[in-house]
């Protein structure tokens, strides 16, 4: 399996500890893709992939949902970040898909942090999340319901690759 250099890089130096290559690429790249090489090149079993998928969008909870409020507040922690993610904001607020998700309310948190597609999953959600005015255990708890589902998307379909590599 090819990599991109980044996670070449990245592999050649925490090879030894596969959990935390599994973290540092679901952390940076997003949980499809962890799932996959988590599946695919470091043959982790499949339910230790949902804990570690599971646990790795719930240390994106705290750190988006707070990041949300300061920015929201005016504290500008970095001009760069925040212009950043007010463009994200306003870009996704003004999308289609996302005004049909925000109408369903936490049934389209639950689902938008389902997706398995970029541009969805945590970080879409979170905003999603924030944007309604969930309060944080309520939002947690659909947030980490959709995780799961995702999870069960990806890995469904990694699990069913594998199985018609090895029919064939």
């Amino acid at each position: 399996m090819e990599l991109p250099h980044f996670l070449e890089s990245l592999y050649a130096t925490l090879h030894d500890f596969p959990v935390l290559f599994f973290f540092c690429v679901h952390l940076t790249v997003g949980r499809t893709v962890s799932l996959l090489i988590g599946h695919f090149l470091l043959h982790l079993s499949p339910m230790a992939l949902m804990g570690y998928a599971w646990m790795g969008d719930m240390l994106n909870i705290p750190f988006f949902a707070g990041l949300y409020e300061l920015l929201h507040r005016g504290l500008r922690l970095s001009t760069r970040v925040a212009s950043w993610l007010d463009r994200n904001r306003a870009r996704h607020e003004h999308h289609r898909f996302y005004i049909r998700l925000a109408r369903m309310g936490p049934i389209g948190v639950m689902l938008l942090a389902a997706l398995p597609f970029w541009g969805c999953g945590m970080w879409s959600s979170i905003l999603l999340a924030w944007s309604l005015r969930m309060e944080r255990l309520r939002g947690t708890m659909y947030l980490a319901v959709g995780s799961i589902i995702g999870t069960l998307i990806v890995l469904a379909f990694a699990l069913g690759v594998t199985t018609l590599i090895r029919m064939f």
